[in-house]
């Protein structure tokens, strides 16, 4: 009976002590905290229900410092150090790790301890408590994990977005914001603008921020102006709009700005464009009918008549165009190809460009078909998809120039003509110069014989009369040969030849070499003197007869002459200056004539001839010839030459 009764005292004591750790494992779940106590030197030595209860040790294993391993085993070393530090220092301690529950799962716990001390000031023991601060851990990283979330997608919108506190302090700026000022948030939280904006935009920004402070609502800013950090001001569309508390008072502000720049000169260049289109498009109308040539707009495959400029209108007789078919309002221009080529051109979308087309119709509207020349454009005109919708006509009348260049084609055949028959006279003429030349000259040589065989064999005999006489037939008839040499030189002076590279200056070497001055005359070339792709015997001959006459008729013994060249435009003129007696001016123009003489022939031997050749050889080749000279300071000859 007592063994009985024994046992089931053993059993109520143990059913007592299951309620009783149930009872304290629900106080320690329910207040989420675990009390303890150790010694002086920070041990367990005395039995820790909660802390049993709650990680599952046995008294002898949480003893000492086993309760170490109930923390986890990434937290135990800063655990360990900080218990130690501590007890050491006999100061507060203060940690945070995770603690294994009797169930496996670990739990963040926020763990405060400190010393009791006895009436002597030493240590007693250490009374402690572990708080479960798990859910709020959670929590924490629930919210910072949201706050990480929120904040990426913020940052990967390209608007600015942006919040202020009371005052228009800036508590935040996502990545936009911050690239767009060149700061970081730190830079930017607690100033209200970036320091290089306007006043002005500044002032702005805060009115509209205070607005929405006061009144709650959302503030919409059309075209708000900005300074970015690269000194560039820019355009944007912000929103603010206010963020309440729960009892409904405005606490921060927070504000999207799209960056409408682009946008805006996109506008401002479309407006531009628009407006300039639309003062093309009327000063197209301007020119268009008041354009001096015909304008014609056609519609359609049958070529209805849209516009019509005066000119058109005044050339087709102001007959009724507009509003009618091409074959209606032209039934006079059947069969002449005109209708055709219009269908043509809408039919292909290719343009047709006619030049001096007869056209024949009724420009008075008598009846009467007359006769034109056009040149004229069928342009087609291509609507947004690029078909063909009309065609516009530029038209410009040409029937006088048709006709004159008719008329001047049949005095070019005319002139050809006289050419030809010019050549053939020339030829003739040249072949009469030779013959006569060579006819003329056979008596004088006959005659210049006979007087010399009478001067040779009457010698003894002559007088000095006689002498004279027969001096005087030998120079007549030098004078005779001379003449008709002058004569023939002249008839083959505009005789164009063929051209050849010439230096300048060796030609004049040779020229003098051939003139052979006399030993105390002076003849000076100018430095500069160019080389020629021209004719050569002409130009030698030009320059030998203003030498040989400055030479001539210099009448001084000290005879000099210069010769010079200047580049004028694409010619260079020559120039042959002597310091001979000069020319009254009244006599410039005589001098050029052929057979003409200042001085009588019997004073100085010539001809009359060489100028005359100078200048028929200068102006045959589009040169001319010139004289600057007074009597008694020399004379300037000088002759362009291409």
């Amino acid at each position: 009976m007592s063994e009985e009764r024994a046992s089931v005292d053993i059993e109520m004591v143990q059913e007592a002590l299951r309620k009783s750790e149930e009872r304290y494992r629900s106080l320690v779940e329910a207040t989420s905290q675990i009390v303890w106590n150790t010694n002086a030197l920070g041990e367990f030595a005395d039995e820790q229900l909660n802390w049993s209860i709650f990680t599952g040790q046995s008294s002898a294993e949480l003893k000492g410092w086993g309760w170490l391993n109930a923390v986890h085993p990434d937290d135990q070393a800063h655990t360990a150090a900080a218990w130690s530090a501590a007890v050491a220092s006999r100061t507060m301690y203060e940690v945070e790790h995770r603690l294994h529950r009797y169930d496996g799962e670990y739990r963040y716990m926020s763990v405060r301890a400190v010393p009791v001390s006895e009436p002597d000031g030493s240590i007693r023991e250490w009374i402690g408590v572990h708080t479960d601060i798990t859910d709020k851990k959670r929590a924490e990283e629930a919210l910072k994990e949201t706050e990480h979330r929120y904040t990426q997608i913020l940052d990967s919108v390209q608007d600015m977005i942006f919040c202020k506190a009371p005052g228009s302090v800036v508590v935040y700026a996502n990545k936009a914001a911050c690239s767009y000022y060149g700061m970081t948030l730190e830079e930017l939280h607690g100033i209200t603008d970036v320091p290089f904006n306007e006043i002005d935009y500044t002032q702005q920004y805060i009115q509209d921020d205070l607005k929405v402070f006061a009144t709650g609502e959302v503030v919409e800013v059309l075209e708000e102006p900005n300074r970015r950090a690269d000194g560039e001001i820019r355009f944007f569309h912000t929103i603010k709009s206010p963020i309440f508390d729960t009892e409904g008072n405005v606490v921060q502000i927070v504000g999207v700005s799209r960056d409408i720049t682009d946008g805006k000169r996109t506008k401002e260049a479309r407006d531009r464009a628009l407006a300039e289109a639309q003062v093309a498009r009327a000063e197209l109308h301007r020119v268009f009918m008041q354009a001096p040539a015909a304008i014609h707009i056609s519609r359609g495959p049958t070529h209805i008549t849209e516009v019509a400029n005066p000119i058109y209108l005044q050339i087709v007789g102001n007959r009724e165009v507009i509003g009618k078919t091409a074959r209606e309002a032209f039934p006079d221009l059947a069969g002449q190809g005109f209708f055709e080529l219009l269908d043509q051109v809408y039919a292909t979308g290719q343009p047709f460009v006619g030049k001096e087309m007869r056209a024949l119709f009724d420009r008075n509207g008598d009846g009467i078909l007359e006769e034109s020349f056009w040149n004229f454009v069928y342009q087609p005109l291509l609507d947004a998809n690029a078909q063909v919708y009309g065609i516009m006509t530029h038209a410009v009348e040409v029937t006088e120039q048709v006709l004159s260049r008719k008329e001047i084609e049949k005095k070019a055949e005319e002139l050809s003509q006289l050419t030809l028959a010019l050549e053939r006279s020339n030829k003739d003429l040249e072949q009469f110069a030779y013959v006569a030349s060579h006819d003329l000259k056979a008596p004088l040589r006959g005659i210049s014989s006979i007087s010399g065989w009478l001067e040779e064999d009457l010698a003894d005999t002559l007088t000095e009369e006689s002498r004279e006489h027969l001096n005087l037939l030998h120079k007549r008839i030098q004078r005779m040969e001379n003449l008709i040499d002058g004569i023939l030189q002249y008839s083959r002076a505009g005789r164009m030849q063929t051209s050849e590279m010439v230096d300048v200056a060796a030609l004049l070497a040779e020229v003098i070499e051939l003139i052979a001055p006399p030993a105390e005359t002076v003849i000076m070339i100018e430095p500069g003197m160019p080389k020629l792709l021209t004719e050569r015997v002409p130009l030698q001959q030009v320059f030998m007869n203003l030498i040989h006459n400055a030479l001539k008729y210099a009448l001084r013994p000290d005879v000099r002459v210069v010769v010079g060249v200047k580049q004028v435009g694409k010619y260079f003129e020559f120039s042959v200056a002597d310091n001979g007696p000069g020319i009254a001016p009244e006599f410039h123009h005589k001098i050029w004539g052929i057979f003409q003489r200042l001085e009588a022939r019997d004073q100085i031997e010539g001809t009359g001839i060489g100028l005359s050749v100078v200048k028929k050889i200068v102006e045959t080749r589009g040169g001319v010839v010139k004289l600057e000279s007074k009597v008694g300071a020399g004379s300037i000859f000088s002759f362009t030459w291409n």
